[in-house]
Formats: structure tokens, C-alpha cells, sequence
């Protein structure tokens, strides 16, 4: 391609870009012009139409005050002595809650004022001798027409007082009638000037929504209220003399109007206009807008355009320069020789025009040998020469080369695949194919093997995780997310430490970090958490990858799931301590159940003649007999001693039933109640009503809540306002629902290794006691398969949970 062609198409393309754009920017920008314009103009309607309804609503307030003051005249006693000075009075009150009304004023029928009452005086009163003669007046005369039905409305106009324009100027409107007599004779005329600066102001207040608008009042003489500086355009005259509503654009300007239409009673000014204007300075402000807006997008979007232009420009130029030089290609075989793949060129019969030395040495054959067949279709694979052949022929009736393909050859017994790429080349003798070939058989056995080590590994019941150096994620298999719940969207890109328990040794990662840094394998097992957060445990093998240069690249992990292997190892480790300790429990039963039958009968004899001694010295000798009641009382706790150690010795088998723990709780608290009230205790109950029933022992089950409770109310009775709580509510936990009796006292503060002991036999911090009644709880509470709590509180006392599975047995 020349040079200049070459700038040619470097110049054009950019430019067409640009004029598409600015196509489009123009169409864009008089869309939204368009579409925003007519936004404005309806805002401009509504506004008109705001105006409308606001004189109207003020109209009409007008007409009503003036029947109202017009039933306050006397029209029948207009002439009596008094009448004009009582409807003054009423005026001025109405006045006075009116305060836009200038003026109220009562004129004879021929014009001169007989009562006015003046704003401007507080309101007041005008004195007599200030009172005017308005007889030459236009509404005076208009007025003087009016028939009993009839109302009179002046134009806006500026007040006049003593025939002089008064000042500063104020705008007045006036609305008045003729008041008839009964017998129809016109004795009086009452007038209202209304404050015209008041309807300014309001039409002013609607304006001030409208930023940019003028909101305009008009009469018939096209007066307008605010005063508009530029008389009303011609055509909007016109338009407003014809029809009752409608929109005109004059000069750029837009012109809404709206006609008010007033009673049929009404006289005078009745023709009123309401006008919108939207002055040309809006569409400027609309154009600024629209650049503002879309200035910096279409800017940006331009260079874009220009950019991708010349892009483009520049793959035509290169597409262009590799077809010429295709064409300049004469001395493709000599290129082909040395080249050190694979190289032949077919001619259209699939014969063999050429063949390099690469191809020969792929097959082991000589440099100057040549391929046992010409024909290239009866080299290669059976099963792959129909494609082969399609390939090739329709790259000769299309003109065009067809895709990459691959291929097996036989040469000699020896099979190769190889990737072909074909080329089409013009020769002295017409078109021919050109492919050249890459070697894949080492590949594809690499490949092969991968392949099957990528089955392997996904379809692998362990977890196998491959992390960068600083433990990221980069691959897991299925088999881990279907153990841990986490997917691989959300694990890849994570740091293997999400899986942290927290209950590890630090000790035990830094050796595994140690011995990989090393470059060494390391096994082990850790306890980790799934996504849910239950415990997980595996044994682990985790080994570097090491590239050829001897740097660590990667670590590949190897988890097995032993979870349940180990939930097994406790599960067996827990019996054999169980079975272990109801054996030693046996042999100190035994022991104790030889110590108590011995000394039973003993002590019943003692107690018996203590008992009767005590009573034949009551009488003679108290002091006697008080020593032998002391001696009785030590017989008796070592009785009560005797009796833990039997029910201890004894543990009978369960009887076990379906029973509510409510009524059982219950009761053993009203057993304890005269403890309680003996020792100032507060007893606080919190009975989850509608507990399911469980399968226990009620027997075991009443003695088991009773060594619970008394033991929390002798630890409470120890410090001044002592409290028990006790409550029972179901809990629902990852293993299933639980039944759960808490029993919590604030006694004396109990340290970690006394609250570790106290369910062992004999151990006990009173004075008093065997150290049994916990240790039998601990022993219902195995025959039961529940479990047990214990939790030093911080401000003294203890809180004993128990656990009960709902599940039958």
C-alpha cells in the first residue's frame, strides 16, 4: 500500500466517526430541547391555571362580603335618625376582620358619600366633613344602572382622592350594587374598594414558584397586574379577544393565556385574563443546561471515536500490508525449508509437492530420503482423513485457508499427531496448500496424563487444596466443598486460615510452617470449622511444589475427613472413663454399704437410750439432759451420713417413665419452702410453659432436683439477702432440641478448682455434710445420659445447668 493511500484512510476514518457523532449529538439535542420545552410549557399552564384559580377564589370572597354587607343595611330605615351610624359601626367590624379592603363605602344615589370606612385609619371611621362627592365618577355612573340582582366590577385602577391620583399609588378594584328599599325605590349604593397590591402580591407568590416566568393579569384595556414594562404583543391581543384560552409563541416568547369567566350578575369589568410568559432567556438557559449536562459525555465520547478510528484505520493498513505481502511470497519453499517444523504443500489431488527436512525427521528418515507414500490422504489416520479431506477441499473451492487442524500421521510404523496450519500459495501451476505442522505427540501424552491426574483428583473422596506461598487459595475439588460447605466461588482468593478453629496450638502451625518452608513434607492432623462452624477434623499431608529452579511455587494439601473417627475415639474414650468410674464408684459403694449396715443398728441403740435419758432428766437435772440432746443431734447427722452412703451404695436400676419436669420442680421447692422462709431467702421460679415430656426416673429424677436444690439453698443461706433461681426452658441446639433446668444461687464466690471437684464423693467445703448429695446427681445424671454445667459467677455463687435429650431411653 502506498504511503498516501495509507494517510488517506488514517484521515477518513476519524472524520466519518466524528460526523456519526455529531449526527447524533444534534438529533440528541433537539430531542431533549423538544421534550424539555414542552415540559416548560406545561408548567407555564399549571402555572396559569394557579392564577386563574386564585382570582377566582378572590372574586368570589368579594361577591360574598358584599351580599353580606349588603343585608346589614337598613334599606327601609336608611333615613331614620341613627340608621347610617349603626351600619357604620357594623361596617367598621367587618373592616376590621377584612383588612384587604381599603375602603367599605355607603353613597346616596346620586353619589355622595354617606359612610366611609377607611383602612388606612385603623380602621375608622372618615369624619363628615371629609366625606367626597364621587358623583362624576365612571363606576358612580355604572353603578346608578345596576338593577337589585346586579353586581358591579371596575377595572384595576389607581384610588383617586379629592380628584387627584393618589400617592404613592395604590391599585383598587372595585365591586359594589344599588341597595333597594322594599319597594323597589334605589335608596343607597355600596362600594368596596378591594387592595389591588393584595392580588399582586399573590400573583406574585404563585411567580416566585416559576423561576424564570412572569405571571400577568389583564383586562379589557390589557392593563396588567404586575405592570409589565413592554406593552402585550399584538397577536396575543388579537387571540385574547377571540378565544377564552390558548398558547402563543411571538418573538421567541411563549404566551399562555386563560380567560376568568365571571356571574352573569356581575357588570362592568368583566372580561379578565390570566397570563404566562416564558421569556426567549429560557432556552438559552435550557441550551447551557443540555452542554453542561452532556458537554463532558459527548467530549469524551469524541475521543473515543477519533481513537477507535485510528485504531481501526490502522488494522485496515496492516491487513492491507500482509496481503501484499503474501503476494510478494516467491520464494515461500526456500522459507519453508529452513523452517523447523513440519512442512509440506499439497496440490489439489492431495499429492505431495514438497516436504521439508523437519517432517522427514520427525520419522527418523534422511535428509535426502523422502516419505514412503506421495500421497499425503494415505498418511494419515483413517478415521481422520474424511475431515482431513473436507478441509482441504474446501479451502481450494473457497479461496480461503481453512482453521488449524490436527492429525496423526504413519510413517513406518510410528504415529505422530500434529497440529496443522494451512496456508494457500499461487505457483507457476496454479494454487496450492501449504501446512505446517507442530509435533504434539509428547504434548498430548503430557496432556493425557494430566488429564487423568485431573479426574483423579476431582473425583477424590479427599480434600485437596492448592494455595500460593502466602496460603491463598487458588484451587480446591468438589470433595471440599461438600465437606466444609464452602463453594469455590468463595473460597478461591481466600486464605486457607478461614478454616481456623482456634482451638490449634500456635505451636503446632509453626512447626508445620517450619517444616514446609524447609522444603519437607508435613503430616499431622488439625481441628478445624466448616462454613456452618462445626468442628472439623483432618489428617493432612501438605508438600511444596518446587519449579526447576528450586523455588517454592505452591503447596498442595491432602485432607482426609477423620471427623467421625474422632467423634468415635471420644465417644469410646468417654465410656471407658464412664465404665471406669462407675467401677470405683462400685468399690466405694460396696465399701460404704458394709460401714453403714455396721454402724446402723449401733447408732439406733445409742439414739434410743439418749432419747429415753433425756426424757427422765428433764425434770431433775436440765443441764444434763441438755448435754444429752446434743449428743442426740450429732447421732442424727451421722444417721443422715449412713443414709447417703446406702443411697450412694445403692444405685437401682431406672424405672423410667413419661413425665412433665415442671410439677416435679414445683413441688421440690414447696419441700424447701420452710428453709427458705427460715433463712430470709428470695426463691425466683421461671417455668417454660408447654415443655415436652421426657423419659426418666421420677424417683431418681425428684432426688436428683432436691440434692440440687438444697445444696443452692444452703450456699445462699450463707450471705445476707440471699436469692435461688431456678427455671426451665427448651433450648434448640445443632444436636437436636435439649431440656434445660438451670438452678443459679449468689451465695459465697467458689474458685475454678472447687467447682471442678464438687461431683466427686466425700468432697465438701461445710462443715457439716457427706459430699455425697452431688456426687449422686452425677450418678443420675449418667444413668440418664444428661449432662451437666457448672459456672462460677463473677459476684458469687454458682449456676448449675442440666441437659436432658428429648429422645426416648
Amino acid at each position: 500500500m502506498s504511503q498516501a493511500k495509507g494517510w488517506g484512510i488514517r484521515v477518513i476514518y476519524p472524520l466519518l466517526g466524528l460526523t456519526i457523532l455529531a449526527v447524533i449529538f444534534i438529533v440528541h439535542f433537539q430531542l431533549t430541547l423538544a421534550v424539555q420545552v414542552q415540559s416548560h410549557i406545561q408548567q407555564q399552564r399549571l402555572i396559569a391555571e394557579q392564577g386563574k384559580q386564585l382570582i377566582e377564589t378572590d372574586l368570589s370572597e368579594l361577591v360574598s362580603d358584599l351580599q353580606v354587607l349588603a343585608t346589614l343595611a337598613p334599606v327601609n330605615t336608611l333615613a331614620q335618625k341613627g340608621s347610617l351610624q349603626i351600619m357604620a359601626q357594623q361596617f367598621l367590624a367587618v373592616a376590621k376582620n377584612k383588612n384587604h379592603y381599603d375602603q367599605i363605602r355607603v353613597l346616596n344615589p346620586f353619589g355622595k358619600e354617606l359612610i366611609r370606612v377607611d383602612r388606612r385609619l385603623g380602621p375608622g371611621l372618615t369624619p363628615a366633613h371629609l366625606l367626597q362627592d364621587k358623583s362624576g365618577r365612571y363606576y358612580v355612573n355604572d353603578m346608578q344602572k345596576l338593577t337589585e340582582s346586579e353586581v358591579y366590577l371596575s377595572p384595576l385602577d389607581f384610588n383617586i382622592e379629592f380628584g387627584v391620583v393618589e400617592t404613592p399609588h395604590r391599585l383598587v378594584l372595585r365591586m359594589g350594587r344599588a341597595l333597594y328599599n322594599d319597594n323597589g325605590e334605589k335608596v343607597a349604593l355600596l362600594l368596596v374598594n378591594y387592595d389591588g397590591d393584595r392580588l399582586k402580591r399573590h400573583l406574585q407568590q404563585i411567580e416566585s414558584t416559576w423561576p424564570g416566568g412572569r405571571l400577568m393579569l389583564s383586562d379589557d384595556v390589557a392593563r396588567l397586574l404586575p405592570s409589565q414594562p413592554d406593552p402585550l404583543p399584538s397577536p396575543l391581543i388579537q387571540a385574547m379577544a377571540n378565544q377564552q384560552r390558548g398558547l402563543i409563541q411571538h418573538n421567541d416568547f411563549s404566551w399562555n393565556f386563560i380567560g376568568i369567566r365571571l356571574p352573569n350578575k356581575i357588570r362592568g369589568q368583566t372580561n379578565w385574563t390570566v397570563i404566562s410568559a416564558l421569556p426567549p432567556s429560557f432556552r438559552n438557559q435550557l441550551r447551557s443546561n443540555f452542554w453542561r449536562e452532556q458537554g463532558g459525555f459527548y467530549t469524551l465520547l469524541g475521543l473515543l471515536v477519533v481513537l477507535s478510528s485510528i485504531g481501526i484505520s490502522q488494522l485496515v493498513i496492516r491487513n492491507s500490508t500482509i496481503k501484499q505481502l503474501h503476494d510478494r511470497e516467491k520464494s515461500f519453499r526456500k522459507i519453508l525449508e529452513r523452517l523447523p517444523l513440519a512442512a509440506v504443500v499439497l496440490d489439489r489431488d492431495f499429492q505431495l509437492t514438497f516436504v521439508n527436512h523437519a517432517i522427514l525427521g520427525l520419522f527418523n528418515l534422511p535428509r535426502d530420503g523422502e516419505l514412503p507414500e506421495n500421497d499425503f490422504a494415505a498418511l494419515v489416520d483413517i478415521e481422520e482423513c474424511p475431515l482431513v479431506e473436507k478441509r482441504v477441499n474446501l479451502a481450494f473451492d473457497k479461496g480461503i485457508a481453512p482453521p488449524a487442524f490436527k492429525a496423526h500421521l504413519q510413517v513406518s510404523g510410528e504415529r505422530r499427531l500434529i497440529n496443522w496450519h494451512a496456508s494457500l500459495i499461487d505457483t507457476s501451476d496454479g494454487p496450492r496448500l501449504a501446512l505446517i505442522g507442530e509435533d504434539l505427540t509428547e504434548h498430548e501424552t503430557q496432556q493425557a496424563q494430566l488429564h487423568r491426574l485431573s479426574r483423579a483428583i476431582e473425583q477424590s473422596p479427599s480434600m485437596v487444596i492448592i494455595t500460593n506461598i502466602d496460603g491463598i487459595v487458588e484451587y480446591v475439588n468438589p470433595s471440599f466443598g461438600l465437606i466444609t460447605g464452602y463453594s469455590m466461588r468463595e473460597i478461591i482468593g481466600q486464605t486457607i486460615r478461614v478454616l481456623k478453629s482456634g482451638r490449634v496450638l500456635s505451636e503446632v502451625y509453626r512447626q508445620m510452617w517450619q517444616t514446609l518452608q524447609d522444603g519437607r513434607e508435613w503430616v499431622g492432623e488439625l481441628e478445624n470449622l466448616t462454613k456452618a462452624g462445626n468442628p472439623l477434623w483432618v489428617r493432612v499431608s501438605i508438600a511444596p511444589v518446587i519449579n526447576d529452579h528450586g523455588e517454592t511455587t505452591h503447596y498442595v494439601a491432602v485432607e482426609q475427613d477423620i471427623t467421625a473417627e474422632k467423634a468415635l475415639q471420644a465417644s469410646i474414650a468417654e465410656e471407658q472413663a464412664m465404665r471406669q468410674r462407675n467401677d470405683q464408684m462400685a468399690a466405694v459403694g460396696r465399701a460404704a454399704n458394709m460401714i453403714a449396715h455396721d454402724l446402723r443398728n449401733p447408732l439406733s441403740s445409742v439414739k434410743m437410750s439418749l432419747q429415753m435419758g433425756r426424757k427422765r432428766l428433764n425434770a431433775t437435772d436440765p443441764d444434763t439432759a441438755e448435754i444429752f440432746g446434743i449428743a442426740l443431734d450429732q447421732v442424727t447427722y451421722m444417721e443422715d451420713i449412713l443414709s447417703d452412703l446406702l443411697s450412694y451404695s445403692r444405685p437401682n436400676q431406672l424405672q423410667p417413665e413419661w413425665i412433665a419436669i415442671n410439677p416435679l420442680l414445683e413441688s421440690q421447692i414447696l419441700s424447701l419452702q420452710g428453709q427458705i422462709e427460715q433463712n430470709n431467702l428470695t426463691m425466683n421460679q421461671s417455668l417454660a410453659l408447654g415443655l415436652p415430656t421426657i423419659y426418666a426416673d421420677p424417683t431418681k429424677l425428684r432426688q436428683l432436683l432436691q440434692n440440687l436444690l438444697e445444696n443452692a439453698v444452703q450456699a445462699a443461706s450463707e450471705v445476707d439477702n440471699g436469692w435461688v433461681n431456678v427455671k426451665s426452658e427448651l433450648r434448640f441446639t445443632p444436636k437436636g432440641q435439649k431440656l434445660i433446668i438451670s438452678v443459679e444461687n449468689n451465695g459465697q464466690p467458689v474458685d475454678r478448682e472447687t467447682a471442678d471437684r464438687m461431683f466427686e464423693p466425700f468432697f465438701t467445703t461445710r462443715a457439716k455434710g457427706t459430699g455425697l448429695g452431688l456426687a449422686i446427681v452425677r450418678r443420675i445424671l449418667d444413668q440418664h445420659r444428661a449432662q451437666c454445667r457448672v459456672q462460677a459467677l463473677a459476684s458469687g455463687g454458682l449456676l448449675l445447668e442440666i441437659e436432658f435429650s428429648l429422645a426416648a431411653g
